[in-house]
């Protein structure tokens, strides 16, 4: 027996002996398991003496508490009575490993050290019952005296770094390597927490702000904030590798695409399924250009199969075509006749390659036809070009395509009658109209006049998609001003001066700022100019906001223009249509003044009259013609008809510069010529030719920058392919309402609103203040809001905005906790359903029925129509309720609210409007039709399978709850409401307005109205229920964002339709407080970001009794406490965290203090000594309202 104990022993000293430097988990585990751990083994290792086995037992292990498996908690041992232990315990090994744990201490107490020697931060401890502790910093991570291991020693009572008289324990703090630079500081191993404006590993980049924004490519949309850009074709349209959304993002002061191998970001292209055959181009949707040899949609016919020698005819061909048809009237030259009575036209659809009627009678010699001349043919090609007859008569002889043998019968007096049917190959095409006066056609044919009537400049002629149009007004010294008009589908637009001076696009209901981005219409400054692009039309316009307009269009649209700009054919000679026309009769077939707009103004044709006019005229125009700087481009463009259009602006300057009037059409000579890419003219202006005076401190430049530096665009880049001749201001200053000022002088603006330096406005939860002509802004991270609004439109929590008419239940989202699921139906069936019935699933709208929420296994909380709620199917009766942690609350008369555990927020309205709202710490943990939250909205359509979508429907397809549904690409529309039922367009537009009125005009500069107006557009059209069901959800939800954004709007009396009507004592509020609308919301902490809620609301010192739906005092409010209630003025002693509390029910607010004698006196704790005096096994709960008369069963049912 006494050895077995002294064997117990040697191993209880030999372990902590031997702590110091070896890892409890192997070497020091393997050694103990290495010995034969037999009686006799064991005291051949060590046999102490019996008192050092009392000594160290007693003092090392007493109260460190060690419990060993078989021998039980060890705190104070007595030899030789208190072990007693099976031998096999020792043999296991097991020892050794328990005792291990010594090695790895959170606290470690030593011989006169009482306090416990706690582990430095990042640092393992490693403590020895002889030689104290050692600490060692974990990996990446130094002692500020630089070393990786330090020693702790107990020195009179103190522990103390080994070697130092400082008592103080220091931590290990993270290294960086290479050291953080410019004021960074190493936040853990290897990684800097940088300061603005530095970033990378090591602070080692200066963050460079971007000046402006990338200009936006054709046939896209572009959306950015200050470090990106996210650019989207438009519909029908994708980039050259196949895809629509590219993003471009702010480095080094460079905005540079996501694409490495993209140096730009180019331009969207138009797409033709099937693509273009044969070598042939798409020009736009589903329309191709083809080679000469082909035709067809997708040039997939050879233009032989119609070759009109097919006709076998021996007369002339007279050959045009039209919608994939050709088509010859056919002729005998004079002298002969046909044989018999031919057809009016000879067709052939290129599709079949045969003519119908098939054959044509011959020409036959009359009596007289011995001496006969054959007239030439005028005839259209394949390419519908007319050749005139100088034409043929010159280009027959090289260009003869077929021999005398190849004709027909083998006439040989009639191939002088025969010629090449030249095809022009289709080219962009650029009209000009300047002075009021002056009209440069596509093919360049110059054509003046003077009218103040309205005229279509151009138009699309065959699928009229478009219109531009103009009209000369304010005529004044020599020259008139323009007003530009674009029709596009039917949406008129019109390029304006507000009253302040700056161009604008009037709508119909509104006007937008320029630039801006529209569905159909982008416009952007260029120099001293207005660019309006009509987007995926193919056409631009240009207007200098005075007196000059340029329309550029595509090679799209060869031989498909009307109006003033003639037919772009490629031919100047038929832009008159007819040559007998005159400018008159062309002029007044283009008028397009509306019948209740009649023009009565006259067309006048010249204005040189008298012939000293013409020759002072002359003398200054005639530069033009003999100027040696104008020879180069007299070589290719229409010099003489520039002359006298020089001439025309001469004669018409009466009281003025006549000089300067000329000007106008030399300097449209020089733009022309310059735009063809003769760049020696540039410099053409001196002293004596056309000088430049200007103002506001500007300088004239024969090429500067292309854009304007002002204070709204910021600065912007000379490229060498785009410069504008003009005045403008000089290096380090920025133009100013018609003057150049410095930099730092500029205002901020936010949506073409000026604000001075100094002035802040909301931005979410941060705030920007003006410096110096730019936004400074503070980077707090923000909670992100996502929303799901009428029928329905979507914005994700980094707001890309899209719609599907999907009819399912779906994941809006999408957590490893909980889900939050929307379930969409016809909207003229969200009533139909809740009664039982069965809704329409066809291509009708879709609203939002319910809205559920699923947390864990089997908590379903559902939010129904009207508010109602349930609860795992049981319908709630009053709020607020708690449920999994999830607290939900009536939030205003019109929202219920639901805060998750994990700061999440679902508001409903219950109806159509679902927001949530996600807090930072979630930020790219979200999934689901809310997208990503990680400020990159090209990965919001993240499906389940983690690829990325691109069209809406497929994505939210994707987040289904059920795969019984149909999916949404098969039932959705593809044409617009609007569009389905013409009829409600003008009501959806008058009410829709309202948007885009002085109503919310505060509101404008902050949140845009564009999509808002578009969404309500396509939800009262679409109605099929009450106006105000259809058109008042997405006002309020423009209204709120509002509201969120700093702006309170109150709109609803202005709006009848979506009036409200407060129960008896309440007032409507705009911004009502989310934290008191009822007795229930007092007593809660309000968010630190609270929301104010539009709703009705109890009167000031009131609010809403939650049980009865009444407005009470605050006074009579009861407070709630561990899901008791007690009622006003309730004081109670409670315990504290360091004295005894006393706390009192105020206005349903707990009020807490430290309690006094007296207080503990007179208020005793009752209901602690109850609460815990009350029997669970009894089914007793504590109240603190007992009842007079104790509830029994006999009287339970009394009255």
């Amino acid at each position: 027996t006494m050895y077995r104990y002294y064997a117990v022993c040697a191993i209880l000293v030999l372990v902590p002996a031997t702590v110091l430097g070896y890892d409890p988990g192997d070497q020091q585990q393997q050694d103990y398991e290495s010995y034969d751990t037999s009686q006799q083994q064991v005291m051949d290792l060590f046999v102490p003496q019996e008192s050092q086995v009392h000594e160290v037992i007693q003092q090392p292990l007493h109260g460190l508490g060690l419990n060993i498996p078989g021998l039980g908690e060890i705190q104070h041992l007595d030899p030789p009575h208190d072990i007693q232990a099976d031998p096999s315990y020792f043999q296991s090994g097991a020892l050794g490993r328990a005792l291990g744990s010594l090695n790895s201490l959170k606290h470690f107490t030593l011989g006169s050290c009482s306090t416990r020697l706690t582990s430095p931060m990042n640092a393992a401890l490693k403590c020895s019952t002889y030689s104290g502790c050692q600490a060692t910093c974990k990996k990446g991570y130094l002692f500020p005296s630089g070393d990786t291991q330090i020693f702790f020693v107990c020195d009179n009572g103190v522990w103390k770094v080994k070697g130092s008289t400082d008592d103080t324990i220091p931590n290990c703090k993270p290294t960086c390597i290479p050291p953080c630079q410019h004021g960074g500081s190493c936040s853990s191993p290897n990684t800097c927490d940088c300061v603005e404006p530095f970033s990378g590993p090591y602070c080692q980049y200066e963050r460079k702000r971007c000046l402006g924004f990338p200009p936006t490519p054709n046939n896209a949309r572009k959306i950015c904030n200050s470090e990106s850009c996210t650019i989207t074709c438009l519909d029908k349209h994708q980039f050259p590798d196949g895809s629509g959304i590219a993003n471009v993002f702010c480095k080094e002061g460079q905005w540079s695409p996501a694409r490495p191998d993209w140096p730009t970001i180019p331009d969207c292209k138009p797409v033709c399924i099937p693509e273009c055959q044969n070598g042939g181009s798409c020009m736009a949707f589903n329309k191709c250009n083809c080679a000469q040899q082909f035709r067809g949609p997708f040039c997939q016919y050879p233009v032989d199969g119609c070759d009109f020698r097919k006709l076998n005819f021996n007369g002339n061909y007279n050959c045009s075509e039209s919608g994939g048809t050709y088509f010859c009237r056919l002729t005998c030259p004079q002298g002969m006749d046909f044989s018999s009575t031919p057809a009016p036209l000879y067709s052939c659809m290129y599709s079949e390659g045969r003519y119908r009627p098939p054959t044509p009678p011959q020409c036959i010699f009359g009596e007289e036809h011995g001496s006969s001349d054959l007239n030439l043919v005028f005839a259209r090609g394949h390419g519908g070009s007319v050749l005139s007859e100088t034409d043929v008569a010159s280009r027959y002889s090289s260009h003869r395509k077929y021999e005398i043998s190849d004709l027909p019968l083998g006439y040989s007096d009639l191939v002088s009658s025969l010629f090449v049917l030249e095809k022009k190959t289709p080219t962009p095409g650029t009209c000009f109209a300047w002075a009021g006066y002056h009209y440069k056609t596509f093919d360049g044919r110059i054509i003046s006049f003077k009218s103040g009537c309205t005229y279509t400049l151009a138009s699309d002629i065959v699928d009229n998609t478009f219109q531009i149009q103009s009209s000369a007004h304010n005529c004044t010294e020599g020259s008139c001003h323009f007003k530009v008009i674009l029709y596009i589908n039917d949406k008129r637009y019109e390029l304006a001066l507000s009253d302040q001076g700056l161009p604008v696009v009037v709508g119909e209901s509104r006007q937008w700022t320029i630039p801006s981005q529209l569905a159909d219409l982008r416009t952007e400054i260029v120099g001293y100019s207005v660019v309006a692009t009509l987007q995926g039309l193919g056409a631009s316009v240009r207007w200098n906001l005075k007196d000059a307009v340029e329309v550029k269009v595509t090679e799209a649209l060869w031989n498909r223009t009307g109006g003033l700009c003639g037919r772009m054919d490629g031919h100047a000679t038929n832009d008159l249509e007819r040559e007998q026309d005159s400018i008159v009769a062309y002029a007044n077939k283009w008028q397009a003044n509306q019948p209740s707009e009649r023009c009565t103004s006259s067309v006048e044709e010249d204005a040189c009259v008298d012939a000293a006019s013409q020759q002072i005229a002359h003398e200054f125009c005639n530069r033009l013609m003999v100027d040696k700087r104008f020879e180069a481009c007299r070589k290719f463009l229409p010099t003489r008809q520039y002359y006298e259009a020089c001439r025309w602006d001469h004669c018409s300057c009466h009281d003025w510069d006549k000089k300067a009037c000329g000007c106008r059409s030399i300097t449209m000579f020089v733009r022309d010529c310059l735009q063809h890419g003769e760049k020696s003219v540039e410099n053409w202006r001196d002293e004596d030719n056309c000088p430049v005076q200007c103002s506001g401190g500007r300088v004239y430049k024969a090429c500067g920058p292309a854009s304007v530096a002002t204070c709204m665009t910021g600065d912007t880049e000379l490229l060498s392919s785009q410069c504008e001749e003009g005045c403008f201001c000089p290096n380090g200053t920025r133009l100013h309402e018609g003057k150049c000022i410095p930099q730092e002088q500029c205002p901020c603006y936010l949506r073409a609103k000026a604000f001075q330096t100094g002035q802040k406005v909301a931005k979410g939860c941060n705030t920007c203040e003006c410096a110096n002509g730019h936004w400074v802004c503070t980077e707090v991270q923000c909670e992100a809001r996502c929303e799901a609004i009428g029928d329905p439109h979507y914005q994700t929590f980094d707001g890309r905005r899209y719609n599907f008419m999907g009819k399912c239940s779906y994941y809006l989202l999408y957590t490893d906790n909980y889900t939050v699921e929307a379930e969409n139906i016809a909207c003229d069936g969200r009533i139909s359903q809740t009664m039982g019935f069965s809704s329409s699933t066809g291509s009708t709208p879709s609203c939002t029925r319910t809205v559920t929420i699923r947390m864990g296994k089997d908590q379903v909380l559902r939010l129904k129509q009207h508010k109602e709620i349930s609860i795992n199917n049981e319908d709630v009766d009053s709020l607020p309720v708690v449920l999994a942690g999830a607290y939900v609350r009536a939030a205003s008369s019109m929202f219920v609210q639901v805060e998750m555990p994990d700061g999440v927020e679902v508001w409903w309205d219950g109806q159509t409007r679902v927001y949530i709202t996600a807090p930072p710490a979630l930020k790219g943990k979200t999934k689901g039709l809310c997208g990503t939250f990680n400020d990159n909205q090209k990965d919001d359509f993240l499906t389940p399978e983690d690829d990325v979508e691109q069209e809406p429907s497929a994505f939210a397809d994707k987040w289904r709850t059920r795969e019984t549904c149909e999916n949404s690409a098969t039932i959705s529309s593809s044409s617009h409401p609007c569009d389905k039922h013409v009829q409600n367009r003008a009501v959806a537009e008058s009410y829709c307005s309202n948007i885009t009125s002085n109503l919310f005009a505060d509101c404008h500069y902050l949140v845009d109205p564009a999509p808002y107006y578009e969404d309500c557009l396509y939800d009262v059209c679409s109605c099929n229920g009450r106006l105000s069901e259809c058109l008042c959800p997405v006002i309020a939800a423009y209204a709120k964002q509002c509201t969120f954004q700093g702006a309170t709007i109150d709109w609803r009396d202005k709006v009848i339709e979506c009036g409200v009507q407060c129960p008896h004592g309440q007032q409507y509020q705009v911004c009502g407080s989310s934290c008191a609308h009822s007795c229930s919301d007092l007593g809660r902490e309000c968010p630190r970001h609270w929301q104010c809620v539009e709703g009705c609301y109890c009167p000031a010192g009131h609010t809403l009794d939650s049980r009865t739906g009444e407005c009470v005092s605050v006074a009579t409010c009861p407070c709630q406490h561990h899901g008791m209630e007690y009622p006003p003025n309730h004081k109670e002693i409670r315990p504290g965290t360091k004295a005894l509390q006393f706390c009192e029910c105020t206005n349903g607010v707990w009020h807490c203090s430290k309690a006094s004698a007296e207080q503990i006196r007179d208020y005793p704790n009752q209901s602690l000594d109850l609460t815990t005096s009350c029997s669970a096994t009894r089914h007793q709960e504590y109240t603190h309202c007992e009842p007079p008369e104790p509830i029994t069963c006999k009287n339970m049912h009394d009255p």
